[in-house]
């Protein structure tokens, strides 16, 4: 039986189809020419004490900060009934995380010398207005305390997370409430272009969590450079790990849709008035895999780093992803885990090694920049100060791992099994 037959004999408890599914992807192929790209940046807000700002109740909470955020950018406001939990405005939309991260979402870019401008735009204005209210941004990937927040943004889906995940242990609340992320989001033209693409980012993720480590910790026993990945990777079997079928070679978007129609939504929603596309965005929006497809494909594998570093991250992926040469080359060589047993033995080794793998990751990494810079280099809107420092970037990643490697933990099942029961615990 083969994969699209055997998805579409799941029930599924809404009125949601695959089709319906992969029409809505489908409209979001874009041509060439109008390509954009999209970057998410979350961040933890800290108070002159240290502790994390809590949503409302005193002068320096989240809430504080949404009302000047909304005078400052003149943005229009997000209600989830009578409670602010958002903006939208022309400088980007801000929204929260349910550990009241504040999360700012680019307009759509045409270029990585957009991107950044927009990005040092943002952080002024975030910073001021933080500043105004005695808080500071905490531009790190993991926070040390695994407790759960007494404070979750008031939203409906935020309170379904929170009970669905209550029986996983102490620590479901970690990848929710205690981690920061930086997400991309690139446009596709075609079909075809969309698989090259989707494989391309899922056989990258190894390498770019290697390349961008920044969320390091002792946890369970060992040392790791990167834990927000595998934290949000054992947290659901259905939501957050790509099925098997994901990593075959022509995994396309009605493969995708199938797949996604299985999922049972997370909460129940009046779906009166909504179109099939709006229904079709809602399911993908409740699924939380590295690499995801709405109308845009994102990549949200990547630790939250410093301001400073943003703009590398994103020249790493546009230079692989909007380059037709270096795609296409990166495709061809996207061959590197034949199953996902492979690819996830190579993610714990990403995770736990970082900036000093070695192996496989080493040398796919380093291949990976090469072909970002080539294509890099060929696009005809990127300055010369992303090349360089994307440059910079490969030299001291390159450097660190020519020296003596830290000792890997075992790349076998059982490692993986081992770190997702300790989440759990």
């Amino acid at each position: 039986m083969n994969l699209r037959t055997n998805f579409r004999q799941q029930q599924c408890s809404d009125a949601l189809r695959p089709r319906d599914i992969a029409t809505s992807v489908r409209e979001g192929r874009t041509p060439a020419g109008e390509r954009r790209i999209g970057m998410e940046v979350e961040t933890f807000c800290r108070t002159a004490s240290g502790r994390r700002a809590e949503y409302s109740g005193s002068s320096d909470s989240i809430l504080e900060v949404l009302r000047r955020l909304q005078r400052e950018l003149d943005a229009e406001p997000v209600f989830e009934d009578d409670a602010l939990v958002g903006l939208q405005s022309d400088q980007g939309n801000i929204s929260l995380e349910p550990g009241c991260q504040l999360e700012w979402s680019s307009p759509p870019l045409k270029s990585l010398d957009a991107l950044e401008q927009s990005l040092r735009e943002w952080n002024t204005t975030r910073d001021s207005v933080l500043g105004n209210v005695g808080l500071t941004a905490d531009a790190t990937a993991l926070d040390d305390c695994e407790r759960e927040c007494d404070s979750w943004p008031p939203k409906k889906r935020y309170y379904a997370m929170k009970r669905r995940y209550r029986s996983k242990g102490p620590r479901a609340w970690v990848p929710m409430q205690h981690t920061a992320s930086i997400h991309l989001s690139y446009d596709y033209e075609s079909d075809v272009d969309w698989m090259r693409k989707f494989r391309v980012i899922l056989s990258a993720i190894p390498a770019s969590v290697a390349l961008f480590a920044n969320s390091a910790a002792r946890r369970f026993g060992r040392n790791w450079q990167s834990c927000r990945p595998l934290y949000w990777h054992c947290m659901d079997e259905h939501r957050t790990r790509l099925p098997r079928q994901a990593f075959a070679t022509r995994f396309g978007i009605d493969e995708y849709a199938a797949w996604a129609a299985g999922i049972e939504p997370m909460i129940e929603r009046d779906n009166y008035g909504k179109s099939t596309s709006e229904l079709a965005e809602e399911r993908l929006g409740e699924i939380f895999t590295p690499v995801r497809s709405k109308q845009l494909l994102e990549v949200r594998v990547n630790d939250r780093l410093a301001d400073d570093d943003l703009p590398t991250l994103a020249a790493f992926w546009t230079g692989l992803l909007y380059d037709a040469q270096s795609l296409c080359e990166a495709y061809h060589r996207a061959d590197w885990f034949a199953d996902r047993l492979q690819w996830e033995r190579a993610l714990l080794e990403a995770c736990q090694q970082g900036a000093r793998t070695e192996g496989v990751v080493r040398e796919q990494a380093l291949q990976l920049l090469e072909l970002s810079l080539a294509g890099l280099s060929r696009m005809a809107n990127c300055s010369p100060a992303v090349v360089d420092g994307l440059s910079a970037w490969a030299e001291r990643f390159e450097r660190n791992t020519a020296q003596r490697p830290i000792r890997s933990c075992p790349p076998g099942k059982s490692s993986r099994s081992a770190f997702c029961s300790s989440v759990s615990n």
